[in-house]
């Protein structure tokens, strides 16, 4: 006679079984191979209670999976055909049925009917975390019932099932913590290594093959690399000069950066670490991550210069500012008189002084020149200069900045050429368009060399406007180049008459258009 319990430990769809198929899902045991120790334990089950079929049942939604089995082919068995169903929906810590065909819960059952039928059963409930997985379970084609002795070997037996399951189901908790760490190490850093006390290499995971062009089993059994540390983000610790110096000290740090050498090149990183000891205190190593920062560090030094060029420039335009606005001032008065000198026919100067003063009124309006071309740009870079762009068709601009220089080409005899389409627009503010080309025409003529050529070309391409000014000259170095849309410098043509600003303003009117 079956022993009746009720507890109600199996329930479809009860409040519990979404827990109960989430414990069973964890432990997924029906997925892998079957266990030696359950094995082992339906082994003694079958032996001591002479039953030909033991089994350890997990029982999910659908099935019964028969994760250890002796006298049973089957992997599985639906649910509502078999015998621990009902024996966990009925029972307590042991059912058993001395005869299937004669109980009316199983009788009609397929492992029950016909001649080679089952006819004993008996069970106990495997319980893990307060929710009942499946039964150990022993089944033998004849009726019987189990001696007090094996009944009891029988639970002890599912104890020690109940036990191995428990500890399974803390293992693959601490698996799965440990894989959200591990995630949340690999979210903050590109991979994680741990160093034994010697601080040889012992375990790397992540992303340390692609950032660092080495392989990880080389790494492996081998210290790190000497890694000269950086004041980035803040100072080393005193005393440390490298990344082997902060391990020996056997302290925990946090984002050191350290610069490593790698086949493909330098690389910049932020180590985390922290030291391990054993249960008595004894250093054991560190466990760290690492990030590779070096596009982060470039970017940010590339940003600080960048502050630091725009402070440059900055400065530089106000001082610009004020010492264009203090000369003109006195520019003004000097060539203000030296006209009222030359005009004066009360006092006419003799022909020696009269040359003389010319001289002073040429050298001034070319001071005059450099200032207005300064206080330009200056405008320009701060934005104040107001630029109206519109429809400006290029041909008339681009004749008369040639037409300014004829007499100049004509004296270094250049051949000049013009070719610019007829109704070509750009889109420009004409007057700043105008000092452009004025300039561009300007150089071409002073720097070519005699019987050379001068050209200006306008084209279209889509919808952008190109215009060139080509001209025969002796050309520049790379080095010059570099150097050559920078205020006063000449790039080694200080023979040539000019002030060095010419294609500055070029320059920042072409910004200001952009």
């Amino acid at each position: 006679m079956p022993h009746d319990h009720a507890i109600g430990l199996l329930q479809d769809g009860g409040p519990g079984d979404s827990e109960r198929l989430q414990l069973l899902h964890r432990l997924a045991l029906n997925e892998q191979p079957t266990e030696p120790a359950l094995e082992a334990l339906v082994r003694a089950a079958a032996r001591v209670t002479g039953c030909a079929v033991a089994l350890v049942n997990l029982i999910d939604a659908e099935d019964a999976h028969h994760v250890a089995r002796v006298g049973l082919a089957a992997r599985c068995t639906p649910r509502e055909q078999t015998f621990c169903h009902t024996a966990l929906a009925d029972a307590g810590d042991y059912f058993e049925v001395e005869d299937l065909a004669s109980d009316p819960r199983f009788a009609d059952l397929a492992l029950v009917q016909g001649t080679t039928g089952l006819r004993h059963y008996a069970s106990v409930p495997l319980r893990v975390g307060g929710q009942v997985l499946g039964t150990l379970c022993v089944i033998d084609p004849q009726p019987g019932r189990l001696a007090e002795a094996d009944r009891a070997t029988l639970q002890d037996l599912g104890h020690a099932a109940e036990a191995w399951l428990t500890l399974l189901h803390q293992r693959r908790l601490a698996e799965a913590q440990e894989q959200r760490l591990m995630d949340l190490v690999r979210a903050g850093s590109d991979w994680v290594w741990e160093l034994d006390e010697q601080g040889r290499v012992v375990w790397l995971d992540g992303d340390f093959e692609a950032c660092t062009g080495r392989s990880a089993a080389d790494q492996l059994g081998r210290p790190f690399d000497t890694e000269a540390l950086l004041a980035v983000g803040g100072l080393p610790p005193e005393g440390c000069h490298t990344l082997q110096d902060v391990l020996q000290r056997q302290e925990a740090f946090t984002r050191l950066v350290s610069r490593l050498v790698t086949p493909s090149g330098a690389r910049i990183l932020s180590r985390s670490a922290h030291p391990v000891h054993d249960l008595h205190g004894r250093f054991r190593g560190f466990r760290g991550a690492s990030r590779d920062i070096t596009l982060a560090v470039q970017h940010e030094n590339a940003q600080r210069e960048i502050a630091v060029d725009e402070g440059t420039r900055r400065h530089r335009s106000n001082f610009l500012s004020r010492v264009s606005h203090e000369l003109r001032t006195p520019l003004n008065a000097i060539l203000g008189f030296t006209q009222l000198m030359a005009q004066d026919r009360s006092a006419p100067l003799p022909p020696v002084q009269a040359e003389r003063l010319a001289s002073v009124q040429h050298a001034g309006r070319s001071l005059v020149e450099m200032v207005d071309d300064m206080l330009e740009i200056v405008l320009l870079q701060q934005g104040d200069r107001t630029l109206t762009p519109q429809a400006v068709t290029l041909w008339p601009l681009a004749q008369q900045a040639l037409a300014e220089q004829r007499g100049d080409c004509e004296a270094r005899q250049l051949a000049v050429t013009l070719t610019v389409p007829d109704g070509l627009q750009a889109m420009a503010d004409p007057e700043a368009l105008q000092q452009v080309l004025r300039q561009l025409v300007s150089n071409a003529v002073k720097y070519n060399r005699p019987g050379g050529r001068l050209a200006l070309r306008a084209w279209s391409v889509g919808a952008r406007v190109w215009l060139a000014v080509e001209d025969s000259g002796e050309g520049l170095g790379a080095d010059k180049l570099r150097q050559l849309f920078e205020p006063f410098e000449r790039a080694g043509a200080q023979r040539v008459p000019g002030s060095g600003l010419g294609l500055t303003l070029v320059r920042e009117i072409g910004r200001a258009h952009v």
